[in-house]
Parts: structure tokens; sequence; C-alpha cells
């Protein structure tokens, strides 16, 4: 279980950090931000966590339920199509007619309002999950690999309540490398926010890492630590967390509306590796960049110091530099460095008496894995170029 109790003391310029998980960012700026997680699935079971999730909308099993000829094509059933496998969550999209009722608080003999038999065949099968607990501000983030050959596939996922919408992606499977972001208002947005956007990946080759942060008034998209998209839309409201494998219906013949054919691969999965949702400790510190590494030990091991060396700083650039997510559970970090290829990026892990207790170094575009943490509170810095990320952490069983 990862709920954890996480206590953030910033006196002053000064910053402490007690928790199991948290994630640290660098921005490019060089201002860094601090979150710590308060919900996440790693799919390390059998099956999935039910108190978490369910795998169905609340309102039925497929998007629309009373029109289904307007949006996608399949029925997403009651775990038939999902498979957790080697720490995966497999929500696989098959071509198969399966039937069943459409609306859930409804009987199978009923109709709905446009007439149609709540109990209705579709040509396609497919999973989803839906959290049963609601969420807000903070930091979102998924890796996932969708299928190949998946033409007409539309993986997606998003945050959903008291009917607004944040769609963090809708990918479609004919268009590998690229990805949609979208915001929906129930009264309106302030301007017409989404769009598709290329990002240098490819969706259907390895697993990727799309990041969300929703602020109070302000939200940002990444994928693997490039800011593609932004928006400025306040919203209120909390949401759930979803993630679907849909088929498109071919209506118009671009954008969504492609469907699949000849060429589509059946069954195809959406590969899920983790789903994780953050609470923000502080956002936009950044540290003198000429303080050497034993200095910023000192400042950072001697709690109530009134100057550390960090100073609030309102955040310009939002592309990511680094991050380390630390799991004090697993005793591990993994370090991850966008910067570019040709440069590099330092590690150092020390304890409160100074000691370094362990080193390494990433070039750009890759990640460094940091296993076996001691047991005890940790001082963490980070270094490339003149740019700094440093903290203390709790390490802690």
């Amino acid at each position: 279980m990862y709920f954890r109790i996480c206590l953030t003391a910033i006196i002053f310029s000064f910053n402490i950090a007690f928790c199991q998980q948290q994630i640290l960012i660098l921005s490019n700026d060089g201002t860094q931000s601090s979150y710590t997680v308060a919900f996440s699935d790693e799919f390390t079971d059998v099956t999935i966590d039910g108190h978490k999730w369910q795998n169905s909308y609340p309102w039925g099993r497929h998007l629309s339920a009373d029109r289904p000829e307007d949006e996608s094509l399949e029925y997403y059933t009651d775990g038939n199509n999902i498979e957790l496998k080697d720490g995966k969550l497999i929500l696989e999209t098959r071509k198969e007619r399966t039937c069943g009722i459409c609306e859930s608080w409804s009987d199978s003999g009923t109709y709905n309002k446009n007439g149609r038999l709540n109990y209705q065949c579709f040509d396609y099968s497919s999973g989803m999950i839906y959290s049963k607990e609601e969420f807000g501000f903070g930091f979102y983030e998924i890796r996932f690999k969708q299928g190949q050959q998946s033409k007409g596939l539309w993986p997606a996922f998003w945050l959903y309540g008291n009917s607004e919408e944040i769609d963090v992606f809708e990918n479609k499977g004919e268009k590998p490398s690229s990805t949609h972001w979208d915001l929906h208002c129930k009264n309106g947005c302030n301007k017409s926010y989404g769009g598709w956007k290329k990002v240098n990946t490819d969706f259907a080759e390895g697993y990727q890492t799309i990041s969300f942060e929703w602020l109070a008034d302000a939200e940002h998209w990444f994928c693997n630590g490039v800011n593609y998209a932004n928006a400025k839309q306040p919203y209120i409201g909390k949401m759930h967390i979803i993630a679907n494998n849909a088929v498109s219906r071919d209506k118009k013949g671009k954008g969504f509306w492609i469907g699949p054919d000849a060429s589509t691969v059946f069954p195809s999965p959406l590969a899920i590796d983790y789903i994780r949702y953050y609470t923000k400790n502080y956002d936009a510190i950044t540290w003198q960049r000429k303080q050497k590494n034993n200095e910023l030990t000192n400042a950072l091991a001697k709690q109530g110091a009134t100057s550390a060396g960090v100073k609030g700083k309102k955040r310009s650039g939002t592309n990511q530099l680094m991050t380390l997510y630390i799991d004090g559970q697993k005793h591990e970090a993994t370090f991850n460095f966008f910067g570019r290829k040709n440069k590099k990026a330092e590690l150092f892990i020390y304890n409160d008496e100074g000691k370094l207790v362990k080193t390494g170094s990433v070039t750009g575009k890759n990640s460094l894995q940091v296993n076996e943490l001691p047991d005890e509170a940790l001082i963490i810095i980070a270094r490339t170029g003149k740019k700094i990320l440093a903290e203390r952490i709790e390490v802690r069983r």
C-alpha cells in the first residue's frame, strides 16, 4: 500500500521531507518542485485492486450507453479483457461479438431514452479502469505502451467528474508518434483548448511516460519530461482517473474518426506499467548555483537553519530537466536526465554526517537506477552544469 502521510516543513528557505514515495522535479529554468505520492498502482498483484478501481463507467459498459452509435464500438467486459502480467496492467481489445447491457442500472429488457434496447451487441470487446476515488490538483503520471499495427484503436488516459473532463492523452493507433490533449468544461471553458501534438517518440515501440500537472489556474502536459501543451483553465471539482482502450467508429475518415481495417492486428493491448498521483509539497525554489556539495549537505543537514541557499522563484520554464523518484518502501530511486545527449548529470547521495553513500552519472535522455538505499535520512544532490537539485529525505521502513 503506497498511501503514506508525508510531512513537509519549509522553515524560511529550508526544506525537509519525510515520506515513502516522492518525486523531485528540476525544470529547465533551474527551479525545483517536490511532490509526494497520494495514490498509485504499480499493478504487481494478480488482479486489479477492487478498492481502487472498477472495470466500467458508473453509468454502464459503453462510453455513451444510450447512444453507442455516436462514439466507439467496444463493449467493456466485466474483467474478461483485463490481465495483470509481469507487473503490467493489460487492457486488451479484441475483435469479437460481445453482448450485454449498456446501462448498468437498468435491466436488459428496458429501453433507453433513444428507444434502443438496453441489451445490445458489439463487434469488439475491451477493458478499462475507473478510479473509485476522486482527485484534484497535483501531478498525474502514466507509463504505458499501446499496441502495434493498431489502426482505429483509441487508447486514452483522462480525468472526469462533475460533467467536466481533462484528457491527459487520447491516442490513435494509426498515429503512434502523436498524442491529443483536450479540456472540456460543463459551462464552457475560458477558451478552446486542445489538439494533436507530434512528439519525439513512438507509443507502440516501447514504454513511454506521459505526465500532467494540474494547478489551481493552469495545466501542463509532458511526454518523457518534455512539456508539449499548456492551458490556463480553472477547475473547481475533483475528478476520477480513467484508462481505457477504445475502438473508434469510422465515420469521418480523419482525426479520431478512423476505424480499424484489415491492417489492424487483434487482440491489441494497452499495457500500463504504473499510474501515479502526487500532491505538491512545494513549487519553484532554486539553489545557489555556486554552492559546493559539502555546503549543500551541511545546510540541508541542519534542521531549523534559516538559510539553506534556497529562495522562491516564479517558474518560467516547464520542461523537465531532471526527475528523481524515491521509493522509500523499496529503498530505491530512479534518476532521469532529459538534457541533450552529449550532456551529463551527476547524482550524489549523502547521509546526515556528510558521508557519500551512493553516486552515479547519466547522459542525456537516459535513466539511472539506484538500489539498496540506506535506511536513514539522506541528502540528495544532482547537478548538471550550473543547475542543482537538492533535497533531504527520510528513507525509513
